[in-house]
């Protein structure tokens, strides 16, 4: 099948009460990374990893539903897996009670996420 790209939202609480929501554009690509907001929105062009400035914890995932060719993002820590397999399923945009999340992230870690089929 023929791959479909489409956007998500990644929401972060920083250990000082911040919170960080950073638009990604998944290619909807096997193996590919996803992209992050790099500040124009995310798109093919930007980031491939964002950077958090402070200690965060992923709290919520927002995908918007249509991929074909990926169904998990696996997330990972300066190049390494966390170890950490999100499904697509339960984090559709429209899904009003997706699961909360409570992924811990350290300041300054590249954080990105590979598409799995």
């Amino acid at each position: 099948m023929a791959a479909t790209p489409k956007y998500g939202q990644v929401t972060f609480l920083g250990q000082s009460g911040m919170t960080y929501m950073k638009d990604i554009y998944r290619s909807d690509v096997a193996g590919a990374l996803i992209n992050w907001d790099s500040g124009a929105g995310a798109g093919t062009g930007s980031e491939t990893f964002w950077t958090p400035p402070e200690n965060v914890v992923i709290r919520d995932l927002a995908l918007v539903t249509g991929v074909v060719d990926t169904t998990k993002l696996q997330l990972t820590r300066n190049g390494v897996p966390t170890g950490d397999i999100l499904q697509n399923g339960p984090f559709v945009d429209s899904v009003a009670t997706r699961p909360s999340l409570n992924v811990p992230l350290g300041a300054g870690v590249k954080i990105a996420a590979i598409q799995l089929a």
